[in-house]
């Protein structure tokens, strides 16, 4: 049997994992773009993926959060709160990798610092992708924190051609199945 690779989406928006809870209601939403984008990619490529949600984004975006719905991918869970310590049955994805094993260099910042072929490369051991919306912003907001202002925005302008060239290359698997 050929193995094929998992691709999932931590869809959360780009100040989830960087500015505290009690500014999220004042950060502007930007991930209805880049989601529609990677739908959009997703689609054209047939590849069904799994997004793991994070509940604060979902009731901030219920539009958003249905049509990933409606397109047929795996919905898990990624908590409310981007917390360390929440805990949820079904699907569920850690934000600090404490429910599944650590994934390797196979996505997230990752994705946009390595050379395509080391990528590849992890993407193939692990057989499995990760992303996160502001992976693909076109325009990422400039953020106070340096350090993760700097993480954010390094290989922002290849970022998508280099999916969509995985996407092209990448023998996936159909987590529908």
């Amino acid at each position: 049997m050929e193995k094929k690779a998992i691709f999932t989406v931590d869809w959360e928006d780009y100040y989830n994992a960087v500015e505290a809870i009690e500014k999220w209601p004042f950060c502007k939403n930007l991930i209805e773009e880049p989601t529609l984008y990677l739908l959009d990619l997703l689609d054209e490529y047939n590849i069904k993926a799994i997004f793991y949600v994070l509940g604060y984004t979902r009731d901030t975006n219920i539009d958003l959060y249905e049509e990933i719905e409606a397109s047929g991918h795996v919905i898990g869970s990624h908590g409310y709160w981007h917390g360390h310590n929440e805990k949820e049955d079904g699907l569920f994805r850690s934000p600090y990798w404490d429910c599944t094993p650590l994934p390797g260099l196979c996505g997230g910042f990752f994705f946009r610092t390595l050379p395509y072929k080391i990528l590849k490369c992890e993407i193939n051991r692990t057989d499995m992708f990760y992303i996160h919306p502001h992976d693909i912003m076109l325009s990422h907001p400039i953020l106070s924190n340096m350090l993760f202002n700097f993480k954010r925005h390094f290989g922002l302008k290849g970022a998508r051609e280099k999916l969509e060239r995985l996407c092209k290359e990448i023998k996936w698997d159909d987590p529908t199945n």
